[in-house]
Order: C-alpha cells, then sequence, then structure tokens
C-alpha cells in the first residue's frame, strides 16, 4: 500500500467514525452495562482494556480475575510459579496457551474470522517485531483494520501514531480526532489521553 492510498484510507476512516460518532456525547458516562461479558463469570469486562486479556485460541477475552484464577489452579497442584505461567491453559477453551510460544498462527487465524482483537494483537507484534519481522507500515495496516471492525483502540494507536508523526506525517488534529472517536467508542485509555491535552492546554494558557 503506498503512503497516498494510506493516507486516502485512513482520511476515510476517520469521516466514516466522525459520522458515526456524531451524536455521542463524548462526556456522557461509559455504560458498563452494554460492554461485551467475560465468557466465564458473565460480568461486564473492566473498561480498563488492560485488565482483560485476549486469547487467541478461541478468540475470546477473558477478565483477569478467571485469567489468574486458573494460573493459581495450576499453582495449587504443586507447580512452579514461573511454571505455571509456562504451562497456563486459556481458561475458557483450556487450550495451551500461546502467550508464550508461537502467538503468530492463531492470530492470523482469528484475523480471518475478522476478529478486531486479533488485529490489534498483530498489530502490536508488528509494531515491537516481536514474533515477526518489525514494521511500521504492517502495524498501521494491522491497527486500521482492528478500527475499521470498530475497535476503539484501534483509533487510539492510530491517534499515536499521528500525534508522534510514525510513518504518517505528523498531524496533531488528526490525531485527536482519532483519539476522540476512540473515546466515543468506549476507550478509557483516549479519555485519559484527552483529558491530559486539555489540561496541558489550560496550564499554558495561564
Amino acid at each position: 500500500m503506498t503512503t497516498l492510498e494510506l493516507e486516502a484510507r485512513l482520511d476515510n476512516l476517520l469521516a466514516t467514525a466522525q459520522e458515526e460518532t456524531a451524536n455521542i456525547d463524548l462526556f456522557a458516562p461509559i455504560n458498563v452495562a452494554e460492554r461485551e461479558e467475560c465468557p466465564i463469570c458473565l460480568i461486564p469486562l473492566p473498561i480498563e482494556e488492560e485488565e482483560n486479556v485476549f486469547f487467541p485460541c478461541c478468540g475470546k477475552r477473558l477478565c483477569t480475575g478467571c485469567t489468574l484464577r486458573s494460573i493459581n489452579d495450576i499453582i495449587k497442584n504443586g507447580t512452579p510459579k514461573l511454571q505455571a505461567l509456562v504451562e497456563q491453559k486459556c481458561a475458557f477453551c483450556r487450550l495451551p496457551s500461546m502467550r508464550n510460544n508461537n502467538y503468530t498462527k492463531p492470530l492470523k487465524k482469528q484475523m480471518k474470522k475478522k476478529n478486531p482483537y486479533a488485529f490489534l494483537a498483530m498489530a502490536q507484534r508488528y509494531q515491537d517485531g516481536e514474533g515477526v519481522f518489525q514494521s511500521y507500515t504492517k502495524s498501521l495496516e494491522m491497527y486500521i483494520r482492528s478500527a475499521e471492525l470498530g475497535n476503539a483502540e484501534g483509533f487510539s494507536m492510530i491517534g499515536y501514531y499521528y500525534m508522534n508523526g510514525v510513518l504518517v506525517e505528523q498531524d496533531d488534529s488528526k490525531a485527536l480526532a482519532f483519539y476522540e472517536v476512540s473515546a466515543k467508542k468506549g476507550s478509557v485509555g483516549a479519555h485519559k489521553y484527552l483529558a491530559k491535552m486539555e489540561t496541558f492546554k489550560q496550564v499554558l494558557s495561564i
């Protein structure tokens, strides 16, 4: 994908997302009741994304409580903690965890099923060069696909790329626009970033 094609795709993504979220109040409380449930405890997943764990084996997101409980069950059987992390199985499908092994293959399988969290995880791997060759181009393409599938964090990461001029031309206005869409779609991290930037502007204006 050329730079011009990438920019056009990003502009189209932003315009479509802004139209979809135009009637959403940026300052409205996040509706936890409408959030995806942990498939094990059936409690809405925490609004903080880092408190959820994505398993590519089955494509499910689990809360950290259920994930840690499955690890503790292994430890209770006498397995040392570090070994328990290696031997960890998905608490939902019970398949061996790929978190410490070949993570790429099951991710690609979930990507074929259009799982937005699989694209998000693969984007992070390309960004860091973890298990794949490092590529900001591939990373951004994966973030775009995740966002196109409705993932709020995908929009946040595109905003991050614009804010820091990674692969795309540095553009604060576009960055904030992507962060705003992400926040309206329920990203707590995007809300925090927008609040931080507003505070920064207020301090500079004093």
